[in-house]
């Protein structure tokens, strides 16, 4: 299956990185105004998970750890280091927490419904 994401980075002043999680079924551009008014201190990662957006479509059978592993490889694909601090909007919280869970670099888990 071709994947395509889209995704926006803002590198900040320090190596701390905010990585946006919008809802499902949701664009990122949930996130913009937001993203905008975030110090230029810490980086901003927004991105539109596969069927979400402008993404490509994901195809049937994601799990939370498929989703987890395709937020892992876009970080190391956009060269974003450690440490990270990941917000999340609706049910998606559960993906960052498996996130969380899984990435020791993870300083802050931040839920909102």
């Amino acid at each position: 299956m071709d994947t395509t994401f889209i995704q926006k980075h803002r590198q900040g002043k320090r190596q701390a990185t905010i990585i946006f999680e919008a809802g499902y079924g949701i664009s990122s551009d949930t996130w913009s105004n937001m993203a905008r008014d975030i110090d230029p201190e810490l980086g901003v990662f927004l991105y539109d998970r596969l069927g979400n957006g402008k993404s490509s479509e994901s195809g049937e059978g994601r799990t939370l750890h498929d989703l987890a592993d395709d937020l892992d490889a876009l970080l190391k694909e956009a060269n974003i280091q450690p440490p990270f601090f990941l917000l999340s909007l609706t049910h998606l919280a559960l993906l960052s927490a498996g996130y969380g869970q899984a990435a020791e670099e993870m300083m802050s888990l931040v839920w909102c419904c």
